[in-house]
């Protein structure tokens, strides 16, 4: 019988983390990030960030945001779901340290 699990991931950017997976969907697992959510706290500049997802199967690294913008003291919102395959993960990688945070919505299916 499958199980359906939401989890959630979420944390301060830094550009040191930049290349390290923010959500990696787990071994015999589907899952769909409903929605992405990066907060600039910053009360004083614009600040960007880059979204991408890596494919598992095809070993391939995808933008679904590049440098995209967020106003001081802002919140980027995603409109569409992500879904994950098994090892798939997401990178956000910001334009400066300790101005943005993340929070990913995830529905874990397996």
């Amino acid at each position: 019988m499958a199980t359906n699990k939401f989890n959630n991931a979420g944390g301060a950017l830094t550009i040191a983390s930049a290349g390290t997976a923010k959500y990696t969907c787990p071994a015999a697992t589907q899952a769909t990030v409903h929605a992405v959510f990066i907060s600039n706290v910053n009360g004083i500049s614009e600040e960007q960030v880059t979204i991408q997802v890596h494919i598992t199967a095809t070993a391939t690294t995808t933008h679904i945001g590049l440098n995209l913008p967020i106003p001081a003291q802002s919140t980027l919102e995603t409109d569409k779901p992500i879904n994950l395959q098994a090892g798939d993960y997401i990178l956000i990688s910001p334009s400066a340290d300790g101005t943005l945070e993340f929070f990913l919505s995830i529905l874990e299916m397996r």
